[in-house]
């Protein structure tokens, strides 16, 4: 995802697509759809809302896990949304789709970390909840830290997109079988 050029042109005369991205156009949604100059908010844009969805998922599922769905219900039901809108941001055909599966994407993720933090925190006492919550953080750091390694893996926004969300689906098909529901959940 580099903005580097393949020639140097002088300051000041460079024209809107006059140059070359190295690795391509379709290395980064930046270079796919000219999101540089004028159009560069668009990037920060992309990020704002996906932090809008996950407050959101958060608020959505939060309330959804107290019900009759439970708390891996609705760990489940997230999963499958996130490797769904995941995979979908993938084929993203513009920039306003992209925008539109960036916000469901973290609507979806913004559950998976609820989710994920009350059923680690729920079965253990009150002196062990903070570190089997702050446990359950260590795998998005861990995983934050892998994505580079992913991303040399997988050079293009698409295959990244791809690689980045498939592992949803090996959560639900090999984890989630195993983990029991809260037990608070069953005492409510």
């Amino acid at each position: 995802m580099s903005s580097n050029w393949k020639k140097s042109p002088p300051a000041g005369n460079v024209k809107p697509w006059s140059w070359e991205w190295e690795g391509g156009p379709e290395s980064s949604t930046v270079a796919q759809w000219g999101l540089v100059c004028g159009e560069k908010y668009k990037v920060g844009l992309v990020q704002a809302l996906f932090s809008a969805g996950c407050t959101i998922g958060a608020g959505v599922f939060g309330r959804l896990s107290d019900s009759d769905l439970g708390r891996t219900g609705s760990l489940k039901a997230v999963c499958i949304l996130n490797a769904i809108f995941g995979c979908l941001t993938s084929l993203a055909p513009d920039y306003i789709t992209y925008l539109l599966l960036r916000f469901l994407t973290g609507f979806s993720t913004g559950g998976v970390g609820l989710c994920s933090f009350m059923l680690a925190t729920e079965p253990v006492g009150p002196t062990k909840r903070g570190a089997a919550g702050m446990f359950t953080f260590c795998f998005f750091s861990t995983s934050i830290a892998l994505l580079s390694g992913i991303a040399y893996v997988f050079p293009t926004w698409r295959d990244l997109y791809i690689a980045s969300y498939v592992p949803s689906i090996l959560f639900l098909v090999l984890v989630i079988q195993f983990i029991s529901e809260s037990p608070r959940w069953y005492l409510v």
